[in-house]
């Protein structure tokens, strides 16, 4: 999934669509759903890292993380997810 989200925000920035709503046009998802894992763009780089590289809490589902509201500051999603 952040793959998915890192891959949108790409399409985005190229100009390829202009809205999240285009986005889920195309997926044929609901823009909810998009706007969910596009929100993943937004996560810490530690937390990041340590999904990627399997070092992430045992614990840790990604409805954890998108089904939260994640707090703008880096220190305190890591503090929320467990990290």
């Amino acid at each position: 999934m952040i793959g998915k989200a890192h891959k949108w925000k790409n399409l985005m920035i190229e100009g390829k669509f202009d809205s999240l709503a285009d986005i889920a046009r195309k997926e044929k998802v609901g823009t909810s759903y998009v706007s969910k894992v596009f929100n993943l763009n937004f996560l810490s780089p530690k937390i990041v890292k340590a999904i990627l590289t399997g070092a992430q809490p045992r614990t840790l589902k990604l409805q954890d993380i998108i089904a939260k509201q994640m707090p703008d500051l880096w220190q305190e999603q890591e503090e929320m997810l467990g990290f």
